[in-house]
């Protein structure tokens, strides 16, 4: 098998390599980050109205039925954050 005359040059200059920027320092504290792109009931309160919102958390601590107009508005609260955010793919279910 012919090797590329460049697979030298390419193996010499990544062992060669450092980083010119120093690490960001990273808590070990697991409350600082877990949970941190989670569209919580706190999330949605600040971006829902407050029927839509109690609409909803009624339905999730007394079972009644979902309107399905509560969730749309839902929804599209929850895509507009997640793309504020950077997402490109996102996901919900009721």
């Amino acid at each position: 098998m012919a090797h590329s005359p460049y697979l030298h040059d390419v193996i010499s200059a990544a062992k060669g390599w450092k980083s010119t920027s120093k690490p960001k320092a990273v808590s070990t504290d697991i409350n600082e980050f877990f949970g941190e792109n989670v569209f919580s009931l706190e999330v949605m309160r600040q971006r829902v109205s407050k029927p839509v919102y109690k609409s909803l958390v009624a339905t999730i601590e007394r079972g009644t039925q979902l309107d399905p107009q509560v969730a749309d508005i839902v929804a599209l609260a929850m895509k507009e954050w997640a793309l504020e955010k950077g997402a490109n793919h996102y996901t919900h279910w009721f």
